[in-house]
């Protein structure tokens, strides 16, 4: 088996995913402050910090979970045959366009407690 090597010049590609977090979170907040609303639960800054270090620990959990699916699904495909991959991509593209969610999401019950 061959290890994959990572590039130096691929952290220019960590690093905008890193600054897209942190621009994401100062407009959240920002939006916060403007309108009231907190979309994500975990961002909202008026949270006790046991709370919020909780939420964020979820959230965290559950990234690193879906990677390990990822990674445990990319280590078990490459072992199948390519129609099996290929269907295996049609099938998880389906999945992904198929939802029963449908209009516009509504803000939390808790959201508008404060709202008159």
């Amino acid at each position: 088996m061959s290890h994959p090597t990572f590039p130096i010049s691929h952290l220019l590609f960590l690093y905008q995913k890193v600054l897209w977090g942190v621009y994401y979170a100062f407009f959240s907040w920002y939006w916060l402050r403007r309108t009231g609303v907190c979309y994500y639960p975990f961002a909202d800054p008026t949270l006790p910090p046991h709370i919020s270090c909780s939420l964020y620990m979820g959230v965290l959990a559950v990234l690193s979970g879906a990677f390990a699916v990822g990674n445990g699904v990319t280590t078990l495909a490459t072992a199948a045959p390519i129609p099996l991959r290929l269907l295996l991509v049609a099938f998880g593209a389906w999945n992904l366009m198929w939802t029963p969610l449908r209009g516009v999401p509504q803000p939390a019950a808790y959201m508008l407690a404060g709202k008159s």
